[in-house]
């Protein structure tokens, strides 16, 4: 993929979809073959979007596969550097059963209790409106 198309692609699955008072509520749309740099574009354009504010983000895997060891390792290193920022993440698997499984195994590793698994976005989107943490 060149650059610009690699761009568009990226801005066209990350965008902010709501906010709560001064919090973005940022969906990202997951590549079905993720990879270690595919997530990094995708995060990078997270952290650019909340530009420096706490934010709520809504991560859509329902077309997705599961991701292997190294992307695994990955996601919790980046949530590491971000988890100061993140209010909570809300996550849309689909049908695939197996992700939340995973979903449990990463944030373990990364020792995140702030996640949830929902039943599609707009579901997220109630949800975050509900909470009462900002």
């Amino acid at each position: 993929m060149d650059n610009q198309k690699n761009e568009a692609e990226i801005k066209d699955r990350v965008k902010i979809i709501d906010w709560k008072k001064d919090a973005p509520i940022i969906i990202l749309e997951e590549f079905e073959k993720q990879t270690v740099a595919t997530s990094k574009l995708l995060w990078d354009e997270v952290e650019h979007l909340a530009n420096g504010k706490p934010f709520y983000v809504i991560v859509d895997l329902s077309n997705s596969e599961i991701p292997d060891a190294e992307l695994r390792a990955f996601l919790v290193t980046r949530y590491e550097k971000l988890k100061n920022s993140i209010l909570f993440i809300y996550a849309y698997v689909g049908k695939k059963i197996i992700f939340k499984t995973m979903l449990k195994f990463l944030a373990a590793s990364a020792r995140y209790n702030n996640y949830d698994v929902i039943k599609s976005v707009q579901h997220g989107l109630e949800k975050i409106n509900k909470r009462n943490d900002i």
